[in-house]
Parts: C-alpha cells; sequence; structure tokens
C-alpha cells in the first residue's frame, strides 16, 4: 500500500534475492526529520512499493514516537517470509553468503550515524551470535527495542501472543554502545 505522504526506497541485490535497506520518510511529520533505525530479523516482502506486516509496525511505532523516517535493515538479508529459510540460507554458507553478509554489516556501520535511534527487533529469528555481535558492534550506539522476550532477546514486532507488542508500546533500553 502506499501514499502520496510517504517517500519510499529500498535497496536490493543484482538478483533481487537480498534486501539491504528499506526506507521511509513521511512527509507532514513536523518533527524536525528525526531518524530511526530498525534492525529486525530478515526481510520479508517489503519494498520501495509495497508493505508487509513488519514494516506497517515499523510505521506505526516510528511516527508514535515522534520520528519522521527510518531505516529498516536485517542482520539476514536474505528475503523470505519464513525465518527457517532465511536461517537456512545462513548456515548455508559459502563465499556469495560470506560476501553478503560482510556487505550487509558494512553497511549497518556506514547508516548507522545518519539516524537518531537505533530499534533492535530480531526476536528469535536471528540465532547466531557471532552475527548479531557483530550487527551491535557495527551500530555502536545505544540499542532500543520493544520490550524482551524470555530469552532477553529483544521482541519482534509481530510477535504474538503473550509477547505481542502493545500499539503504544514505547521503546526501552536494550543495550549500551558496544
Amino acid at each position: 500500500m502506499t501514499d502520496m505522504l510517504t517517500q519510499r526506497h529500498a535497496t536490493f541485490s543484482d538478483d533481487g534475492d537480498l534486501r539491504w535497506t528499506l526506507t521511509r520518510s513521511f512527509l507532514l511529520a513536523a518533527n524536525g526529520g528525526k531518524g530511526l533505525m530498525w534492525i529486525g530479523g530478515n526481510p520479508a516482502k517489503a519494498g520501495a512499493d509495497s508493505d508487509d506486516m513488519t514494516s506497517m509496525r515499523w510505521d506505526h511505532f516510528t511516527k508514535a514516537w515522534g520520528y519522521s523516517r527510518y531505516l529498516g535493515m536485517n542482520p539476514i538479508p536474505k528475503i523470505s517470509s519464513t525465518p527457517d529459510d532465511a536461517r537456512a540460507w545462513l548456515m548455508g554458507g559459502g563465499i556469495e553468503v560470506d560476501a553478503a553478509i560482510e556487505h550487509n554489516l558494512s553497511l549497518i556501520e556506514a547508516l548507522a550515524p545518519d539516524y537518531d535511534m537505533h530499534v533492535v527487533c530480531w526476536g528469535n529469528i536471528v540465532q547466531n551470535d557471532w552475527l548479531l555481535d557483530r550487527v551491535i558492534k557495527a551500530i555502536n550506539r545505544p540499542l532500543f527495542c520493544l520490550g524482551t522476550n524470555s530469552d532477553g532477546s529483544p521482541r519482534h514486532p509481530m510477535a504474538r501472543g503473550r509477547h505481542r507488542v502493545p500499539d503504544d508500546q514505547q521503546p526501552v533500553l536494550w543495550r549500551d554502545a558496544a
């Protein structure tokens, strides 16, 4: 779904299998252009001309918290509607996967300083400590979340059941700068 009041952009790998960035800028927001960086788990179907359930939640919280724009990125850039497929791609490894992860981490590190708040929300999707440690170091700023799961992982915006994120959730400090 698109509207005339939102600028949308996304960047993808040449083959379209990986999404590097997803951005939204809300044109009528009167909040000085403050930006929020979301770090999810893996991209689903959102792009420049489409949203998915996660990007719609990012839209909601970005606006509710007084930000006018966001950048969405993921530790695993593989586009998949199921986390299992994204994890299988990551664990399959190889030169192409390693190069994609390195490129993605370099983008996270380069873009993080352009944003005022950094919110992690990978839930239990990303279960690779080595990758999460590298993401945290690449951002090197305080990290906020939507609350935590029982294992301490940052809640995903689409969490269900007792871990569901309420619409009025405020950001919670998850971890100080690396």
